[in-house]
């Protein structure tokens, strides 16, 4: 494939900078080393959407920090009949180079550094080591700003880099590659068909597949900038500049990678139409639900940087419209809290939807995103929690929470290392509706070494929630105090004593459920389950 343009390639040593070196905008600093994971993948590899939910974790977990790029190479990626074929010459040299061959799909490298006497390592491995590269310092840093032009279909790309220690032996070179997200096709285990999403795609280089030579020594930059013709399509797959993304890398003898950096182009003369698609959010809504709001998140499909949004927020039937305020690059995605107004029907789950009307002022077409939740259970003013920790708590931040999603009390931090049960007491107020929040920032959930686990109880010992398995990013348990609600005297028509208190199941006062099941105590010792009907 065509390679880019080397159009200047400047290089000046520390004493001879002076006035000149206001013009860098690379750090001079310091800093930790970012990393990149290289992932060998295929449409035929069943597992591989477990890598690629793994490589998304990691991104996220490290925003800014960590880097991948999905090389489509060797058998698992050989297309059958009319199958796309997603290989790259590129990605076949790479794939020679690390030995691919021999490692068991899905396999990557990060930052192409052995372990255990391999470049390639399998899925379990690649946020344990990207962890530990990252907390080593670089030395080598790199700035990287790259513009595609819609009218001429150029991507230029510039790079500086500052070297702030001595690096090591060997050849060094700066390799530029960029890769294309939101590809459509055929892959084994996606549980979609040929309609599955492939994520960072290894499309091209923009320098030479091994890189341009750099004259590396401790104070020393280097500038480069290249001028690239995007393709209308890499194979079988449109191209679309909207989706892709440039990565810049210093490699030593072709591997041992010092640094990486990289992002989305910026836009010029490239789609100027306000769009925008809804994603829902890291902890998807589940059975009850008491925030003021909704987090989701909002996908920029223009070249228009966002600064507000609008929507249509409908709440058991009642629609208020809602504007925020947000800051989403081009053709990004961020979060956005969209207020709303609970209630609840009166029976069964209460419907929601949340509707995207409108762009930076610009009405735009509507995107939807909707479901159901039940109101929170009940408890009075003293709630326990039993909290059990995995053998990563770092991980995880437990957090009580009022309906505003202000934190009220924070429990932990506590140890690493080890699995543990702590229980944990708080006081709340009569009338309000709170949340416990137990989320992971690695969105891989409370399972190493042991599972996690949350159970929430009010002050008489009622249980109220409990989640004996965390995954993802964390779960969520919503209760309103309400002391006339959870234990009442039996009616004189049911069949229990004088002197024992039942309760529904979720909380409910007799009054107020004229039917259902109520569990029925005598002091602290569970008697039965009985099916009250009002008389």
């Amino acid at each position: 494939m065509r390679k880019g343009l080397l159009l200047l390639t400047s290089v000046c040593m520390t004493p001879l900078v002076s006035l000149a070196q206001t013009d860098y905008q690379v750090s001079t600093e310091v800093q930790k080393k970012k990393v990149l994971l290289e992932e060998f993948t295929g449409i035929h590899c069943g597992w591989c959407p477990e890598g690629h939910k793994i490589s998304q974790r990691m991104l996220k977990g490290m925003a800014g920090q960590a880097y991948a790029i999905n090389i489509h190479a060797g058998s698992y990626s050989e297309p059958n009949g009319g199958e796309p074929d997603y290989r790259t010459p590129e990605g076949d040299s790479l794939s020679v180079l690390l030995n691919s061959a021999e490692a068991g799909y899905p396999c990557g490298t990060i930052n192409r550094e052995a372990y255990d006497g391999h470049t390639l390592y399998s899925r379990s491995l690649w946020i344990p080591l990207a962890q530990y590269y990252n907390e080593q310092d670089a030395p080598v840093n790199l700035y990287v700003k790259s513009v595609y032009d819609g009218e001429t279909g150029q991507l230029t790309v510039h790079v500086e880099g500052y070297y702030t220690a001595q690096p090591s032996a060997g050849t060094h070179t700066l390799n530029v590659c960029w890769t294309q997200s939101d590809i459509l096709g055929p892959q084994n285990g996606g549980g979609v068909g040929d309609a599955y999403s492939h994520q960072h795609m290894l499309r091209d280089y923009v320098t030479p597949l091994w890189g341009d030579t750099l004259l590396a020594a401790q104070g020393q930059y280097f500038v480069r900038d290249y001028v690239y013709t995007l393709p209308q399509a890499v194979g079988p797959a449109a191209v679309k500049p909207e989706d892709i993304s440039v990565i810049a890398f210093v490699t030593t003898d072709k591997v041992g990678i010092e640094n990486v950096e990289g992002g989305k182009p910026l836009y010029t003369h490239y789609n100027e139409t306000p769009c925008g698609e809804l994603k829902g959010p890291d902890m998807p809504i589940g059975t009850r639900y008491g925030y003021n709001y909704f987090d989701l998140y909002l996908k920029n499909k223009s070249s228009q940087r966002l600064t507000s949004a609008t929507f249509d927020v409908t709440v058991d039937g009642i629609t208020e419209e809602q504007t925020v305020s947000c800051d989403i690059d081009q053709f990004s995605t961020g979060a956005v809290r969209i207020p709303a107004t609970l209630r609840y029907a009166a029976k069964g789950k209460t419907k929601y939807s949340v509707v995207l009307t409108g762009l930076n002022g610009t009405e735009v077409t509507r995107d939807t995103l909707s479901g159901g939740f039940q109101k929170p259970a009940y408890t009075n003013t003293t709630v326990r929690f039993q909290i059990t920790t995995d053998t990563q708590a770092s991980q995880n931040q437990f957090l009580l929470k009022d309906a505003d999603g202000n934190v009220v009390k924070e429990f932990g931090p506590y140890a690493d290392g080890k699995v543990e049960t702590y229980t944990e007491t708080a006081t709340l107020e009569e009338g309000k509706t709170y949340c416990m929040e137990i989320t992971d920032s690695w969105g891989d959930g409370m399972l190493s070494g042991g599972k996690g686990a949350l159970v929430v109880r009010s002050g008489n010992n009622r249980l109220i929630d409990q989640f004996y398995t965390i995954t993802g990013y964390g779960v969520r348990s919503f209760f309103t105090v309400d002391t006339a609600a959870g234990i009442q005297n039996l009616p004189s028509h049911t069949e229990a004593a004088a002197d024992t208190e039942c309760y529904t199941i979720d909380g409910r006062p007799a009054t107020q459920a004229p039917r259902g099941l109520y569990l029925v105590k005598q002091g602290d010792k569970t008697m039965k389950i009985i099916n009250h009907k009002k008389q």
